[in-house]
């Protein structure tokens, strides 16, 4: 498995990417515009599917999750309701423990490893593997 991290923005380097890959993973915010704007990527997905590559696969990555407010349930579902096929069970949550970890330089797993965050990652690394 080799993973390419790519801006978020449609330049070549992006096409390019999405038209070598077997899955595509879109990290999606559980909020309002960023649900909006993965219906714009879908767009974007089914053109790269239609003039280069058919079998690139779509998987999105709840992330910036919230459950204490109403408003990131609503969008959490959502996507899970309207993407069904194309979520991953692994969300991530809001923490600041991301922002700490930014901070000192280290990733989530070496600044918190216990943390309900870094086993977030842990269980996201796992789903990946089966990823088809």
């Amino acid at each position: 498995m080799v993973l390419i991290d790519c801006p978020p923005t449609l330049g070549i380097l992006t096409t390019n990417a999405l038209v070598a890959a077997d899955t595509v993973i879109v990290p999606v915010q559980c909020e309002y515009l960023a649900f909006r704007a993965l219906a714009q990527l879908l767009t974007i997905m089914e053109n790269v599917r239609k003039k280069a590559n058919p079998t690139v696969q779509l998987k999105i990555l709840r992330t910036m999750y919230d459950p204490r407010t109403s408003h990131a349930r609503e969008v959490f579902d959502e996507l899970a309701a309207t993407w069904p096929g194309e979520i991953l069970r692994t969300a991530i949550k809001r923490t600041v423990k991301f922002a700490d970890a930014s901070v000192g330089g280290s990733s989530i797993l070496q600044y918190a490893g216990k943390s309900e965050a870094a086993q977030s990652y842990r269980s996201l690394r796992k789903e990946l593997l089966y990823v088809k």
